[in-house]
């Protein structure tokens, strides 16, 4: 990395920060917009997730149509139907609902994610 230090630094293209809660509170104080906006962030997390899913599942395709992901505002609905994976990307504070008519079941790609596992370990350690 010495290299590319001092003179042979590359140009700065983004804006240096000190760090992201001071960057969150400037961009409130001065009206620009912070450097990790969920414009950019939302998208790169979706890449992460979809890589550490692909992790996961080797040797299986994956189709992912970003296109075809549907915005809902505030009391929006959808149906899926049965067996039929999907994925949720949300921006900013978010309680989602899910409810079905059994038999019903969420699979989560890390079980440790799953508060009911966290729930169950607690009780059996008791």
């Amino acid at each position: 990395m010495e290299q590319y230090t001092g003179k042979n630094a590359p140009a700065e293209k983004i804006p240096r920060v000190n760090g992201h809660a001071w960057d969150w509170i400037e961009a409130i104080r001065t009206g620009r917009q912070a450097g990790s906006n969920f414009d950019y962030g939302g998208p790169l997390t979706q890449v992460a997730l979809l890589g550490l899913i692909a992790i996961r599942f080797p040797g299986q395709t994956l189709k992912w149509d970003d296109k075809a992901m549907k915005r809902y505002t505030a009391g929006g609905h959808t149906m899926a139907p049965k067996d039929m994976a999907h994925f949720a990307s949300i921006k900013g504070e978010t309680i989602v609902e899910v409810t079905g008519i059994g038999p019903f079941a969420i699979k989560y790609v890390d079980p440790n994610d799953d508060p009911m596992m966290k729930k169950t370990a607690a009780a059996n350690a008791k």
